[in-house]
């Protein structure tokens, strides 16, 4: 079930991507080993961020998913961290949200 905006996000399509199929868990299989542990870390913390900051900010999901254009479905892949938002999708996030985005030491 495709979600409905003009950002990408990965696995649109239960498991899919609009990138010739490829899932996430084939994305991160790419990352060489001694480092995809940390990446798995890392992309669970976002989808804690993205939750708790959700709800700092007093909104249900229907009320966020609303807001990103994007199903509530969708949205709670993303929480869960069943499903990662694209780079691009997840600036749009953070830009809306409020979220801090820090890069490098």
């Amino acid at each position: 079930m495709p979600i409905k905006t003009n950002f990408p996000l990965v696995n649109l399509k239960l498991g899919k991507t609009k990138n010739k199929g490829v899932g996430d868990r084939a994305r991160i299989d790419k990352i060489p080993a001694k480092h995809r542990k940390a990446v798995e870390a890392q992309l669970r913390r976002i989808s804690v961020v993205i939750q708790t900051r959700r709800e700092e900010m007093g909104l249900t999901q229907e009320e966020l998913a609303e807001l990103l254009d994007l199903t509530v479905v969708a949205l709670g892949y993303i929480e869960q961290g069943r499903r990662f938002p694209s780079l691009p999708f997840l600036f749009y996030v953070c830009r809306v949200m409020d979220i801090p985005i820090k890069i490098g030491a």
